[in-house]
């Protein structure tokens, strides 16, 4: 890797307030919650995040693999594609 071509991050915080990107919503209110009901590798233990204005979803992200912790029963296990 060349220094000179290092480029620094961008920060989220320098792209400006993000917004809902429901035409008939563009509100900037945008919250992080926990959901139990989101299914798959990571059977619900997921962030969320979505807009407070009109409760559109944007995106989640897992904060536990279930499938690879101790004591999760095979039957309880997600199955997804390569497994």
């Amino acid at each position: 890797m060349n220094p000179q071509d290092y480029k620094d991050p961008v920060h989220f915080k320098a792209i400006g307030k993000p917004k809902c990107p429901n035409q008939s919503c563009q509100s900037t209110d945008l919250k992080v919650s926990l959901s139990e009901h989101l299914f798959g590798p990571c059977n619900g233990q997921y962030e969320v995040v979505y807009c407070a204005g009109c409760l559109t979803f944007l995106s989640a992200h897992p904060i536990a693999i279930m499938n690879v912790m101790k004591g999760i029963p095979e039957d309880e296990k997600v199955a997804y594609p390569g497994s």
